[in-house]
């Protein structure tokens, strides 16, 4: 109880020494943006309509001002202001030199060398909520493999930079992150998919050093853009990467905030220390490597009379599966099960490197299991004759990767609950006091199942030399194929079937094109799927401070003068 004591003791020290180290005199500024919300509409030509409210108080100045260049092929157009229900007075005579009386309620688009200026009369000294409307051609521009939104909606060196910003984009239909990418440079904040939506929004007050840009992929032909641009995709979030934290999660330490944080962290560290572990609850851990137990001892079924699925808990922990191999054992038994084609074509004069190209056959896959919701994400991602190819695929992982993390995710905790059901699993409650926890660990019976598989692994290794004496059935050998792709032993098994029949490669319907293909096909898939993090793939996430470059729209400067 003692120590219990000063560790609390030691918690409200922390706390309060937190409480005076950020609190510092507050005064009511006179001329300020307190908020910019900006609401983008894309339409399907490629434009888009934006209204931004601007909430300030000003105490200075005649006029508003918003610098917009750099803009391709767009163009400004419809430039409207609201205050209070009344629209301002559209003028083409914008007079910089006028009074402030004689630009209220007045606005105008300047043409300037790189673009244009938005401006309106600042009117009364005091509170305003102004409406801002806009429309920008070719908002969305084209590339040589997709589309991009790639615009600053905020610029630095702004004179009176906003307190808060908050940006929403919106289409004819939902954007969401198994279609589109999103990316935000130049605050801190966050940029994430919601109800259909593209949000970004700023955690703290942005200076003239900071900016908002956004980035945004889609897919090709998604709206009907005519500025195209001769650049892919990767060369322009190269540029943008450069300068931010993006693709940096592992690069090194970094400090995430502010610097007054660092006692308050270190003291979270320190009590992280003292509970990690206490909350888990079978939390999916990375692979380990499989290593074969119980030789010469064999098991010469498949373990598990049910869907694999609902083993992937256990199989994984083994090390012996992973995501590349189910998506392999599952396209392996489609086309047993007649759902799909596979065809192996060749690409190259000199050196032929072979595919894999899918064709779909059932095309209206239930998606109430899981099996069903990873066959239509597949479908989806076929052309309109149902055919997927290995480039086609990989491409589509690109965008989805969140997607299929989620898939095998939800994969890994049904499993679990499953093998709770079943009696191989029981719950462990852990803890103290204050701290509850429960972890899994295999029953007598789960351990059973466990042994079982590492004795079948061993069969299947020494099948030819356990079965010299059998009747060949490739029917079942077949399955026995499909169930060696699940353990990622294709290669072992093809081995030990062609020992004892020479004929399996012409009479299976798994040849060794196809085997091989299919592990090349699922391989590149899971390489897009693991080649970053959810939020430098685009899932969405924390922006970075910095980068951003080559983007569309804004420029430097603007608020009052």
């Amino acid at each position: 109880m003692k120590s219990l004591r000063n560790f609390i003791i030691f918690f409200i020290f922390m706390i309060i020494s937190f409480y005076f180290m950020i609190l510092e005199p507050s005064y009511a500024a006179t001329h300020e943006i307190t908020h910019i919300d900006i609401q983008v509409t894309l339409h399907a030509d490629g434009s888009a309509r934006i209204i931004e409210k601007r909430r300030a108080y000003f105490s200075e100045g005649t006029e508003n001002f918003i610098v917009i260049g750099h803009l391709g092929k767009s163009r400004i157009k419809d430039f409207i202001v609201k205050e209070e229900g009344r629209i301002y007075e559209y003028i083409d005579d914008w007079d910089l030199e006028a009074s402030r009386a004689e630009k209220a309620y007045k606005n105008s688009l300047l043409k300037t060398k790189d673009g244009y200026e938005l401006v309106w009369g600042i009117g009364e000294y005091g509170s305003h909520e102004y409406q801002i409307e806009y429309t920008v051609t070719n908002f969305i521009k084209g590339l040589e493999d997709g589309q991009i939104l790639f615009w600053r909606f905020v610029n630095d060196q702004m004179n009176v930079p906003p307190q808060k910003v908050t940006v929403k984009i919106q289409a004819d239909r939902d954007l969401s992150e198994e279609t589109e990418k999103i990316w935000g440079f130049g605050f801190e904040g966050e940029v994430e998919f919601q109800e259909g939506k593209i949000v970004a929004r700023s955690n703290q007050a942005l200076t003239e050093e900071n900016y908002v840009t956004i980035l945004v992929r889609f897919p090709e032909n998604s709206f009907s853009t005519s500025d195209l641009l001769d650049l892919s995709f990767e060369e322009i979030r190269e540029k943008a990467f450069k300068g931010s934290d993006y693709g940096r999660e592992s690069a090194g330490f970094q400090w995430p905030f502010n610097p007054l944080w660092i006692y308050p962290a270190l003291f979270l560290l320190i009590l992280f220390d003292k509970i990690k572990g206490l909350f888990r609850k079978g939390a999916k851990d990375p692979t380990k490597s499989f290593k074969r137990k119980y030789r010469k001892q064999y098991y010469s079924y498949f373990p598990y009379d049910g869907d694999w699925l609902d083993i992937y808990y256990l199989l994984y922990r083994m090390g012996a599966t992973n995501f590349q191999r189910l998506l392999s054992a599952h396209i392996l038994k489609w086309y047993g099960q007649g759902k799909l084609d596979l065809e192996v074509a060749s690409v190259g004069r000199i050196r032929k490197k072979k595919f894999l190209r899918l064709r779909f056959i059932e095309t209206k896959a239930e998606q109430e299991e899981q099996e069903g919701k990873l066959y239509h994400f597949m479908l989806r991602a076929s052309d309109q004759n149902f055919q997927l190819d290995q480039e086609s695929f990989a491409k589509w992982v690109s965008y989805n990767e969140s997607s299929l993390k989620r898939w095998e995710d939800q994969v890994y905790k049904a499993s679990e609950r499953k093998m709770i059901e079943e009696g191989y699993l029981s719950r462990q409650r852990r803890g103290n006091l204050f701290f509850k926890s429960q972890e899994y660990a295999l029953t007598e019976k789960g351990e059973e199942l466990e042994e079982n598989f590492y004795k079948y692994i061993n069969y299947l290794h020494d099948y030819s030399l356990l079965n010299e004496h059998e009747a060949v059935n490739v029917k079942i050998w077949d399955q026995i194929m499909v169930w060696a792709t699940l353990l990622g032993l294709t290669k072992v098994v093809r081995k030990q079937f062609q020992t004892l029949y020479p004929n399996y490669e012409q009479e299976s319907l798994y040849s060794e094109q196809i085997l091989d293909s299919t592990e090349s096909f699922t391989r590149e898939s899971t390489s897009q799927r693991s080649s970053g993090t959810s939020r430098s793939s685009g899932g969405g996430g924390s922006t970075s401070s910095g980068g951003g470059a080559g983007s569309y729209g804004g420029g430097s400067g603007g608020g009052t003068r």
